[in-house]
């Protein structure tokens, strides 16, 4: 379904006859997809997420958040309706990945802030894979 996606936007600028028409909504993608980037860096920074090490000697949570504050911007100052309309897009989507996928065994961001919460508001010796793992994650 991806494939057939991606074609049917980038055979749209040839059917249309002028490329001109996609590369507005194109240019949001992409300020779309780098924002995203760094929101996923700042909260992975922000969690402690311990798989999360990155080696760029410039990289704080201060860069990753304004890269994405940044890019959220920038996208509406370009064209604000093209913004509204990618981010509608956007979140279409990510609700059809929500409602199709399947439970799987991998955890996000929010398991990785309950679990450091859990640690910092007990001061005993417990197991902590089993205190979060007893909590239902939506």
């Amino acid at each position: 379904r991806a494939v057939w996606f991606t074609w049917a936007i980038a055979s749209l600028g040839t059917l249309l006859g002028n490329i001109d028409h996609i590369t507005p909504i194109l240019t949001m993608f992409y300020l779309m997809m780098y924002g995203g980037i760094n929101l996923c860096c700042f909260l992975l920074a922000w969690v402690d997420s311990p798989g999360f090490r990155p080696q760029f000697k410039y990289f704080s949570q201060k860069t990753a958040l304004i890269g994405f504050i940044w890019s959220f911007v920038l996208s509406f100052l370009i064209s604000w309706v093209m913004a509204i309309l990618a981010l509608l897009l956007l979140f279409t989507i990510f609700k059809y990945i929500d409602l199709s996928a399947q439970q799987s065994s991998s955890r996000n961001v929010n398991h990785s802030n309950s679990k450091n919460k859990s640690k910092s508001n007990s001061s005993s010796g417990t197991n902590w894979g089993d205190v979060v793992d007893s909590v239902k994650y939506k």
